[in-house]
């Protein structure tokens, strides 16, 4: 079974994926990023250097995915999945 957290691209390329930079999640301005308060540690304030959130990209995706998180924030749980799916993250259902 593939680990749903290395079937993502790299951290390293996500920012050079090119994507039009006022259609990406890394906005934080936009959803489903500005609707993530359990990411608020790891987002920039301002959109002027995405590649900062990505520093502790592993601790961002863990919260995302924790099953805690859906017991007791669906919405949260929900908009983590929609910016995971955004990034590229491919949900293996074997």
């Amino acid at each position: 079974m593939a680990d749903p957290h290395r079937d993502a691209a790299s951290v390293d390329q996500l920012p050079t994926l090119g994507i039009d930079p006022s259609l990406s999640p890394l906005d934080p301005s936009k959803a489903p990023l500005k609707h993530l308060s359990v990411l608020q540690p790891f987002v920039p304030e301002h959109n002027d250097d995405t590649s900062t959130a990505f520093d502790h990209a592993d601790l961002m995706i863990d919260r995302l995915l924790d099953k805690r998180l859906a017991e007791d924030d669906p919405f949260q749980a929900t908009m983590g999945l929609v910016f995971l799916s955004q990034l590229g993250l491919e949900w293996d259902y074997e």
